[in-house]
């Protein structure tokens, strides 16, 4: 999402390549976090926390997942976060969610920067990434012409397939060719 924002208004990129990338508007991240009525509680508590940290340098934190708490910011069964196989590594804080960052996230919309987009563009997806009809429409709106969607196959349902491209050898070892022949054709 961030790089297809940047790229969209940044001279200094020449070429872009997506995977599995999360791309929503107002309306899809009411899917994932309660409605509207989540979202605007959510945003409350964005507000409250940067407050706090503008008065006194404290964060706020919910845990970023859990299959038990539903105040964390991911809640259910996401194996990839909890797998210590996979992504539940030391390295990273399955319980330190910024509460200040829930405003620029849920806010943050990519879908209007489609249309600015003039930079070769490959975007890898699938039916079982995260909001695949959302990759479609942005692409689909993107203003360059050489542009490419490189859909790829899978049985696993949405969202389940999107933590696939994080860690597993076919859906990397894809997508990292895609991306390398793209950018060697494009620079």
């Amino acid at each position: 999402m961030y790089t297809l924002m940047a790229a969209s208004e940044d001279d200094r990129i020449k070429s872009v390549v997506t995977t599995a990338s999360w791309l929503h508007d107002a309306e899809a991240v009411k899917l994932f976090y309660g409605g509207e009525a989540g979202v605007k509680e959510k945003l409350a508590a964005a507000r409250t926390a940067k407050k706090r940290y503008a008065e006194h340098g404290v964060v706020d934190y919910i845990p970023t997942i859990s299959t038990e708490d539903s105040t964390a910011a991911m809640y259910g069964p996401y194996d990839y976060y909890l797998n210590p196989e996979r992504g539940a590594i030391a390295q990273w804080s399955s319980d330190k969610f910024a509460v200040m960052s829930w405003e620029d996230w849920l806010t943050a919309d990519p879908m209007t920067t489609a249309k600015n987009l003039q930079k070769p563009t490959l975007m890898i997806h699938s039916d079982g990434a995260v909001l695949p009809q959302y990759t479609k429409t942005y692409y689909e709106q993107i203003a360059a012409e050489d542009k490419k969607l490189h859909w790829m196959e899978t049985e696993l349902e949405s969202p389940y397939h999107q933590f696939r491209y994080y860690d597993q050898d076919a859906e990397v070892d894809e997508a990292v060719s895609e991306a390398t022949e793209w950018f060697k054709n494009k620079m």
